[in-house]
Protein backbone atom coordinates (compact mmCIF):
# COMPACT_ATOMS: atom_id res chain seq x y z
CA UNK A 1 0.00 0.00 0.00
CA UNK A 2 1.27 3.17 -1.06
CA UNK A 3 0.12 6.72 -0.39
CA UNK A 4 1.42 10.01 -2.90
CA UNK A 5 0.99 13.53 -3.76
CA UNK A 6 -0.89 13.57 -7.04
CA UNK A 7 -0.22 16.17 -9.96
CA UNK A 8 -3.06 17.76 -9.09
CA UNK A 9 -3.46 19.95 -5.99
CA UNK A 10 -5.91 18.58 -3.37
CA UNK A 11 -5.48 15.06 -4.76
CA UNK A 12 -3.98 11.70 -3.24
CA UNK A 13 -2.72 8.75 -5.17
CA UNK A 14 -3.38 5.35 -3.04
CA UNK A 15 -1.64 2.11 -4.80
CA UNK A 16 -2.46 -1.02 -3.73
CA UNK A 17 -0.83 -4.68 -4.79
CA UNK A 18 -0.89 -8.72 -4.15
CA UNK A 19 1.48 -10.91 -5.53
CA UNK A 20 -0.87 -11.30 -9.10
CA UNK A 21 -2.41 -7.88 -9.37
CA UNK A 22 -1.51 -3.80 -8.35
CA UNK A 23 -4.68 -1.16 -8.41
CA UNK A 24 -3.82 2.81 -8.45
CA UNK A 25 -6.60 5.69 -7.94
CA UNK A 26 -6.72 8.93 -7.47
CA UNK A 27 -8.86 10.68 -5.05
CA UNK A 28 -9.82 13.76 -3.07
CA UNK A 29 -8.04 14.48 -0.57
CA UNK A 30 -11.07 15.22 1.59
CA UNK A 31 -12.82 12.38 0.35
CA UNK A 32 -10.13 10.06 1.03
CA UNK A 33 -10.05 12.00 4.57
CA UNK A 34 -13.52 11.33 5.26
CA UNK A 35 -13.36 7.98 4.46
CA UNK A 36 -10.96 6.85 7.12
CA UNK A 37 -12.72 8.96 9.32
CA UNK A 38 -15.83 6.74 8.76
CA UNK A 39 -13.63 3.41 9.32
CA UNK A 40 -12.42 4.56 12.41
CA UNK A 41 -15.82 5.24 14.01
CA UNK A 42 -17.24 1.82 12.19
CA UNK A 43 -14.19 0.02 13.86
CA UNK A 44 -14.02 1.87 17.18
CA UNK A 45 -14.94 0.22 20.65
CA UNK A 46 -18.22 1.86 20.13
CA UNK A 47 -19.40 -0.17 16.96
CA UNK A 48 -21.63 -2.46 17.45
CA UNK A 49 -19.76 -5.62 17.35
CA UNK A 50 -21.95 -7.99 14.92
CA UNK A 51 -22.46 -5.56 12.29
CA UNK A 52 -22.01 -5.81 8.65
CA UNK A 53 -20.88 -2.68 6.26
CA UNK A 54 -19.30 -2.00 3.71
CA UNK A 55 -17.81 1.53 2.74
CA UNK A 56 -16.66 2.55 -0.19
CA UNK A 57 -13.95 5.23 -1.86
CA UNK A 58 -14.43 6.13 -5.49
CA UNK A 59 -12.42 8.05 -7.63
CA UNK A 60 -14.14 11.04 -9.87
CA UNK A 61 -15.56 9.81 -12.92
CA UNK A 62 -17.35 7.47 -15.11
CA UNK A 63 -15.42 3.40 -15.18
CA UNK A 64 -13.05 4.68 -12.33
CA UNK A 65 -11.02 2.78 -9.63
CA UNK A 66 -12.62 2.19 -6.36
CA UNK A 67 -11.64 1.54 -2.77
CA UNK A 68 -13.99 -0.33 -0.56
CA UNK A 69 -13.76 -1.98 3.35
CA UNK A 70 -16.11 -4.87 3.95
CA UNK A 71 -17.53 -6.58 7.47
CA UNK A 72 -19.26 -9.33 6.84
CA UNK A 73 -22.22 -10.18 9.72
CA UNK A 74 -20.75 -12.05 12.28
CA UNK A 75 -22.71 -14.74 13.75
CA UNK A 76 -23.34 -14.72 17.73
CA UNK A 77 -20.53 -16.21 19.96
CA UNK A 78 -18.01 -16.36 16.71
CA UNK A 79 -14.77 -14.07 16.96
CA UNK A 80 -13.47 -14.03 12.89
CA UNK A 81 -9.58 -13.25 13.38
CA UNK A 82 -10.01 -11.17 9.90
CA UNK A 83 -13.36 -10.00 9.95
CA UNK A 84 -12.95 -7.09 7.40
CA UNK A 85 -11.94 -7.32 3.53
CA UNK A 86 -10.18 -4.39 2.03
CA UNK A 87 -10.77 -4.80 -2.06
CA UNK A 88 -9.31 -2.37 -4.39
CA UNK A 89 -10.16 -2.02 -7.92
CA UNK A 90 -9.10 0.31 -10.99
CA UNK A 91 -10.69 -2.06 -13.72
CA UNK A 92 -13.50 -3.94 -14.06
CA UNK A 93 -14.14 -7.17 -12.49
CA UNK A 94 -10.32 -6.82 -11.14
CA UNK A 95 -8.82 -5.74 -8.71
CA UNK A 96 -7.00 -6.39 -4.74
CA UNK A 97 -8.28 -7.97 -2.27
CA UNK A 98 -7.21 -8.81 1.07
CA UNK A 99 -8.50 -10.26 4.82
CA UNK A 100 -7.42 -7.39 7.23
CA UNK A 101 -7.38 -7.50 11.05
CA UNK A 102 -9.08 -4.64 12.85
CA UNK A 103 -5.97 -3.77 13.89
CA UNK A 104 -4.74 -3.39 10.27
CA UNK A 105 -8.20 -1.74 9.47
CA UNK A 106 -7.02 0.99 12.59
CA UNK A 107 -3.50 1.31 11.03
CA UNK A 108 -4.67 1.42 7.25
CA UNK A 109 -6.95 4.41 8.38
CA UNK A 110 -4.47 6.69 10.20
CA UNK A 111 -2.06 6.68 7.58
CA UNK A 112 -4.75 7.06 5.22
CA UNK A 113 -6.06 10.23 7.15
CA UNK A 114 -2.44 11.25 7.85
CA UNK A 115 -1.23 11.23 3.97
CA UNK A 116 -4.88 13.13 3.13
CA UNK A 117 -4.25 15.95 5.44
CA UNK A 118 -0.27 16.35 4.06
CA UNK A 119 -1.76 16.41 0.62
CA UNK A 120 -5.06 19.16 1.55
CA UNK A 121 -4.22 22.96 0.55
CA UNK A 122 -4.12 24.64 3.29
CA UNK A 123 -7.11 26.30 4.75
CA UNK A 124 -7.13 30.06 4.77
CA UNK A 125 -7.00 32.02 7.64
CA UNK A 126 -9.68 34.85 8.87
CA UNK A 127 -8.02 38.15 9.54
CA UNK A 128 -8.99 39.29 12.51
CA UNK A 129 -10.44 42.97 12.46
CA UNK A 130 -11.90 42.79 8.96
Amino acid sequence: MEFRRSGTPGTLSIALADSARAATMAVRATDARRFADSLLVLSGRRALPRMAFRLSLEEPGLGSGALRVVRREVPKGEKPARPYTLFASDEPLTGVSAPITVAELKLFATRLRAAARAVSPPTPTRKRGK
